[in-house]
């Protein structure tokens, strides 16, 4: 969980990176978070 906040941290605010908890996923959170993750991906790519 380390690398994921250490990667996100350029890209927000500042009042965001106090505020952003980064927690394991339960189950059923996984498939949410690769659903956001392809959508990002394809709208950079457009």
């Amino acid at each position: 969980l380390r690398i994921i906040r250490e990667t996100m941290e350029p890209y927000l605010w500042p009042a965001q990176r106090g505020r952003i908890n980064i927690v394991p996923a339960a189950l059923g959170d996984l498939s949410q978070a690769i659903g956001a993750a392809l959508v990002a991906l394809y709208q950079s790519r457009s």
